[in-house]
């Protein structure tokens, strides 16, 4: 249970004071959300992390609300 209870709050998304949207389960917005959770996201380094969110939250901001499965390779390509 303490290995459960460490994982879950190692994976728990940050508190911040209710600042980002929270995003439908499957939306892109919940995707860029669950990667900035992930330790391995947090085991990049901070400017690695500042760049990808630089890149990442625009995106999400603009698209989140929309579903990962409709998501083509074309898009992310461009």
């Amino acid at each position: 249970m303490a290995e459960y209870r460490r994982l879950l709050a190692e994976t728990a998304p940050s508190a911040g004071g209710g600042q980002r949207p929270t995003h439908p389960p499957g939306s892109f917005g919940a995707l860029v959300s669950d990667y900035f959770a992930a330790p391995e996201f947090r085991a990049r380094a901070a400017n690695t992390q500042k760049m990808y969110r630089h890149v990442l939250e625009p995106l999400a901001e603009v698209h989140g609300h929309e579903p990962v499965a409709l998501l083509e390779r074309r898009y992310i390509r461009q």
